[in-house]
């Protein structure tokens, strides 16, 4: 015999242990989903309150950008805040190809350099350089071109 609770889902009804459901907690009162009924009641919700919720997550973003950042880079690029932190100061805030020091702000600071095949961080660039090298990557084989009609 199990200790686990069983409960029902409060909208469809169907049974099963605790663990399988969301807790609702609402006036003192606790409720339980099963995770079809909860994944529609929220997109339910998202749909009546699309716009509020958009803003909501626009100003958290404003405020808290760096944050952001963190958290896309360590969604990403697997790449921790100390991590990142360490590789720019190694960099001496600056750019891993031309030098160009980093500035701060958004699309202004550093960009993850990464192995689009290994996911390996190479290191920090510049946007320009940043944007050279994947152009180039798509285009390795034709650099003698490049440098033919560059030369002509």
């Amino acid at each position: 015999m199990s200790d686990e609770l069983q409960v029902k889902c409060r909208k469809c009804n169907i049974g099963g242990k605790e663990n399988q459901f969301r807790n609702i907690h609402s006036r003192g009162y606790l409720y339980f989903e099963c995770s079809s009924c909860a994944r529609e009641i929220g997109r339910a919700y998202y749909a009546r309150n699309k716009s509020k919720l958009t803003e909501v997550k626009r100003l958290y973003r404003k405020s808290n950008k760096y944050k952001v950042d963190a958290s896309i880079r360590k969604c990403r690029y697997e790449l921790e805040e100390k991590e990142f932190n360490i590789l720019k100061n190694e960099q001496k805030n600056s750019c891993a190809i031309c030098n160009k020091e980093f500035e701060d702000g958004r699309y202004k600071g550093p960009c993850v350099d990464h192995c689009h095949v290994t996911g390996k961080v190479r290191g920090l660039l510049c946007r320009g350089c940043n944007t050279f090298i994947g152009a180039y990557e798509k285009r390795m084989n034709l650099l003698p071109k490049i440098q033919r009609y560059i030369n002509r």
